[in-house]
């Protein structure tokens, strides 16, 4: 559960900026990808961004912390970036 708080707090500056008019369907999809997705998927829909080989790597690294989490912890993480496109 370590790193489920430094997420949240990154997705709420996304999602929560001031100049933002609106939560970009992508972010979104990745978002989820991170949480529930299989690492394959992740990675296949992360190559659309062209990311850096060094930012592809510490994405898939965190995407093998999130998998680590239990369902129940995965589930809440989503509940809460559901609400937070709800009210952003």
């Amino acid at each position: 559960m370590r790193l489920a708080f430094p997420v949240l707090l990154v997705t709420l500056a996304f999602f929560c900026y001031e100049a933002n008019a609106g939560v970009c369907p992508a972010v979104l999809g990745e978002l989820g990808n991170l949480i529930i997705g299989p690492k394959f998927i992740f990675e296949i829909s992360l190559q659309q961004f062209n990311p850096p080989p060094e930012a592809l790597q510490d994405a898939l690294e965190a995407k093998e912390c999130i998998d680590g989490f239990s369902i129940q912890e995965k589930l809440r993480l989503m509940s809460i970036l559901t609400k937070m496109t709800l009210s952003c």
